[in-house]
């Protein structure tokens, strides 16, 4: 009877890992969808500019721009312009 105990214990974490991919999977899958969705079919509005980027560009397009000057340039301050300093690395 202890090792049937044991065993369950063992395999629960087991399906707990899985039961948490395949929700992060699928809920992925909804933003990713409704993300393409949106940037194939609905309109811009008259002041936005189209991304330049393509589509996997456009993925990061307003949050994107600063982490990659973080990766590429550092951190820097200037106090008469934006800063990239709230972007902590993930």
């Amino acid at each position: 009877m202890a090792e049937l105990s044991s065993e369950r214990r063992s395999n629960g974490w087991l399906d707990n890992a899985l039961l948490g991919a395949a929700a992060w999977y699928l809920t992925g899958m909804v933003m990713f969808l409704g993300f393409s969705f949106g940037f194939q079919f609905l309109v811009r509005s008259h002041n936005a500019a189209p991304p330049q980027t393509g589509f996997l560009g456009a993925f990061a397009i307003y949050d994107g721009h600063w982490y990659k000057q973080v990766a590429l340039e550092g951190y820097s301050y200037d106090p008469k312009r934006q800063s990239n300093l709230a972007f902590f690395p993930a």
